[in-house]
This record gives structure tokens, sequence and C-alpha cells, in this order.
């Protein structure tokens, strides 16, 4: 069975086709991503920005002409974090219906289950194992229960999300860095720290561009990324670095797209303070993530 599967998220349009039998990703006949922030000010207006909008339009258009393409069984479509915030999300599913594309809006949750899915869909998850999921709006935390049930907890600390509120400088100010990791802070989980876990798996954009980043890659390679482990004496490596550059300068980092130079300083913050929070000395980076649930699901 051919299953298409888009992941609507607060920075990124993504869409899987694969080829899947028995629970199991045989194929991958593409697998893109569009940088289309359709996080873009939603924290402060609670509305879809209308560029954003049109950048999304955009992506669809392009997915649509793959989707007749590789002509799939069955499309699943999720938006996640940005599209629980807004007033204006019918705009957004209104659009997703005019390519034939059938548009549901999930919770942090279901969320969470489908990045644990997809994170694992080429790996077994080791003992003491948890996912971080550094998004635009939002950021996940999932694991394991003792009972084989899967948890997941969502908290408002995306990249794009946080540079709308703390990134109006550029550089960022050093003030307004040190506000914005207090920020992140008080949103995580005091029990968290409690858990124990062991090891950890980052998927999403942040990890996988900072491996990308670490490996002075010229283009992205996504064979060379998963799997990669970032230290957290690396990311506190490139947190200092990149808090200090202007927007131009980021965008000449080998390894980082220009289109994703804007986030990163956020994203990478997220992350460090993720890995301090739960004690990790280091994730395992993945490049797969919510669309590979859905097309597993």
């Amino acid at each position: 069975m051919k299953v298409a599967g888009l992941d609507f998220g607060s920075n990124t349009t993504l869409m899987l086709i694969a080829e899947v039998e028995e629970s199991r990703i045989n194929k991958i006949l593409c697998d893109e991503t569009r940088i289309t922030k359709m996080g873009q000010g939603v924290h402060n207006s609670r509305r879809f920005h209308p560029d954003a909008l049109a950048r999304i339009r955009s992506a669809l258009a392009d997915y649509r002409k793959l989707i007749d393409h590789h002509q799939p069984d069955v499309i699943r479509a999720v938006a996640t974090s940005a599209a629980r915030d807004v007033e204006n999300s019918e705009e957004l599913f209104e659009m997703a219906r005019s390519f034939g594309i059938p548009l549901t809006v999930i919770s942090g949750n279901e969320e969470a289950a489908l990045t644990f899915k997809g994170a694992f869909s080429d790996r077994t998850p080791k003992k003491d194992c948890c996912v971080i999921d550094v998004g635009g709006g939002s950021t996940e935390l999932i694991f394991k229960s003792s009972k084989g049930s899967i948890v997941g907890e969502s908290i408002d600390v995306g990249s794009v999300r946080l540079m709308d509120l703390f990134g109006s400088l550029d550089p960022m100010g050093s003030d307004d860095f040190d506000q914005m990791g207090i920020y992140i802070r008080e949103r995580l989980n005091p029990n968290w720290s409690n858990q124990g876990f062991t090891s950890g798996v980052a998927v999403a954009g942040t990890p996988t561009i900072l491996a990308a980043m670490e490996l002075q890659l010229e283009s992205f390679d996504s064979e060379k990324v998963d799997g990669f482990v970032l230290t957290k004496t690396t990311l506190e490596k490139w947190m200092n670095r990149l808090k200090g550059m202007s927007l131009s300068e980021r965008e000449k980092i080998k390894g980082l797209p220009p289109k994703r130079a804007d986030v990163i300083v956020a994203g990478t913050a997220v992350l460090y303070e993720f890995m301090r929070h739960l004690h990790l000395s280091q994730l395992e980076v993945s490049v797969r993530g919510v669309r590979y649930g859905l097309v597993l699901s």
C-alpha cells in the first residue's frame, strides 16, 4: 500500500510518500520539506498570517503534483501546535481541501504518539529513552511508561514562537537571550528531571540541522545526519556562537539552510535546556518524525 503523510508544522510543511506493508516502510518514494513558517506571528495575533498561508499554498501545489505522480492509496494530513492556537484555522482547512488533502488538527498527545512511532520506525527504543521534538510552536517530550503506554507532553516553547517573543533585535540582545532561557526553563515540567532517562532521541529541524552544521555539510545528507550524536557540549558551543551572530552571518554557516537561520538560535536554546533539565549528556538525531508515524498508522 502506498501512503502519503503530511505534517503541517509551525515552521515546516512536510510530506512523506512511502510503500507500507505490515506496519513497515518498505520503500520511501519521496520525502519533502518546505519551510512555510505557519506559526508566524501566531503567538501574538492568534491568526494565521496571510504570508504564511501563501507559502503553504505554494507548498501544497508542489505536493499535489507529487501525489498525482505517485498515486498513494491513502492520504493522511495533520496540523499541530500553530493550528490549535488560531482563530482563522478554517482558512487552512479550506486551502487543504482545495488540493484534495483531508487535513485534521491533532492534540498534543496524538502528536506525541505519532512522533514516537516515527522516531522508532527504523530503530528499537532503549530502556529509559525519551524523544524530544523541537517544533516551531511547541516542543514535545515523549517516552514509554512502565506500563508500556506512550506518554507525551507538549509545551509552548517552539523556535518560531520564541523568536516572535524575543528575537526583535539582530543579533539577539544578550538580555533577550537570557530572558528566553528563563522563559523556557519556567515551562519545563519539574517532574521530568526525576524520570531517570538514560538516553534520548531528537527529531525535527533543529537537531537535524545542528548535526549538519557540526558535520559542515555542503548539502543536507539524511544518511549522515540520521544517527548522529549531539553532545551537550556541542550544543553549548553552538548556542554561544549563534546568539552573538546576525542573521546574515548565520545564513553563511555551512550546513545551515538560509531559510532556517532565523529560528536556529531559539531552537538550539530549547534543545539545550531540555538536555540540561533531563540530565542527558547526549542525544541521537533522527530524521524521522510525525510524517513517518502517520504513514505507519
